[in-house]
């Protein structure tokens, strides 16, 4: 019921213009040729510090969180999408944010988005 929901107004946003969607399995939902799917990932020790940063937790604790988060957002969805989370396949862009940076990553991401316009007009 609730994923339903989430799924009318995903697509009622992106039926409204250009739009950024964090997670949501925004991929399976948006089609494959109005959208870019990216997939941003870290090394563990940069996950790690990054939160311990920002949810003022010890190291044990924070890696115990992301391990719970990482997989509640894979059993999401694989659940409700066609396609595996973290596989390649199931992405038009990944990003490692621990060699880019935050900067570098969406830099990145506007460059390819900006190339995906001017192949749409030409």
């Amino acid at each position: 019921m609730a994923y339903d929901a989430e799924e009318k107004v995903i697509s009622k946003i992106a039926e409204q213009g250009a739009c950024v969607i964090i997670g949501r399995c925004a991929s399976a939902i948006i089609p494959k040729e109005k959208r870019l799917s990216v997939f941003i990932y870290a090394d563990d020790k940069d996950k790690v510090r990054r939160v311990m940063e920002r949810n003022k937790l010890n190291e044990k604790d924070a890696a115990k969180r992301i391990k719970h988060m990482d997989r509640m957002r894979k059993q999401f969805f694989d659940f409700y999408s066609d396609t595996i989370w973290g596989n390649p396949e199931s992405y038009d862009v990944m990003l490692s944010s621990s060699k880019f940076g935050t900067d570098g990553c969406v830099k990145m991401i506007s460059d390819a988005i900006r190339k995906m316009e001017e192949s749409e007009n030409e």
